[in-house]
């Protein structure tokens, strides 16, 4: 899904380097009035400095996943697997993508992890979003 601002890629993927005015969050000026700030990616300095590369994200993603399923703790993943047909349900699916962001220091719109679907290519989206900040 594609939202204000945003131009599809060659592949029909939105485009990964980008900073959104469109969904910035809302910050009260002294006038009393609404500004609008553009959303940014933040990461934090010690992942930079990491170069965390697609593999090294889908170990997280895979700790992530045996935390909320842990019933999945001595399942074999690989990157083909998708959430659901792990047994995640879609909360359990949110909450994985959440943790997973949260422990890479990642701030992206959840509606950009829409269009993976397997664990691999969610791990590659991460990646990308990463690198495309550590660049600027």
């Amino acid at each position: 899904m594609l939202t204000p601002g945003d131009s599809p890629g060659s592949n029909g993927s939105v485009g990964h380097c980008f900073e959104k005015n469109s969904l910035g969050s809302d910050h009260l000026k002294n006038s009393g009035q609404l500004e609008k700030q553009p959303f940014k990616i933040a990461l934090s300095d010690k992942l930079r400095r990491e170069n965390m590369n697609s593999e090294k994200i889908l170990e997280v993603i895979i700790t992530k996943i045996k935390d909320v399923k842990p019933e999945l703790e001595n399942a074999a993943m690989r990157s083909d697997d998708n959430l659901a047909d792990l047994g995640a349900n879609s909360v359990e699916r949110s909450e994985i993508i959440i943790m997973t962001m949260e422990a890479l220091d990642l701030r992206i719109p959840l509606v950009e992890t829409y269009g993976p679907t397997n664990i691999g290519e969610l791990a590659q989206l991460f990646s990308e979003k990463m690198a495309c900040n550590s660049e600027g």
